[in-house]
């Protein structure tokens, strides 16, 4: 069974509870208290972050056609910004 790592705001301790849990709460074992469990990051997220990536590319594309040097520049940074704002969800 695979196994989620969970992070006890109470205590600071790292324990592992069953995927099955997620949703739920699980007691920590080192200070006792209960701790929620909170599921990952979601499909549409994943989804949504792809179509952002598109969405980078095809504008990259079409700056591409009038400046090779400015639609490699408009991709960089674009999939830069996504990668970015990814990270911090």
């Amino acid at each position: 069974m695979s196994e989620i790592e969970i992070h006890c705001p109470h205590c600071e301790l790292l324990f592992d509870v069953p995927r099955s849990m997620v949703g739920g709460i699980a007691s920590c074992p080192d200070c006792e208290r209960t701790v929620p469990i909170k599921s990952g990051p979601e499909a549409l997220y994943w989804i949504l972050v792809g179509f952002a990536v598109l969405t980078v590319l095809d504008v990259s594309g079409g700056v591409a056609f009038i400046s090779p040097i400015a639609g490699a520049i408009v991709a960089v940074v674009g999939l830069a910004a996504v990668a970015l704002v990814a990270a911090c969800m």
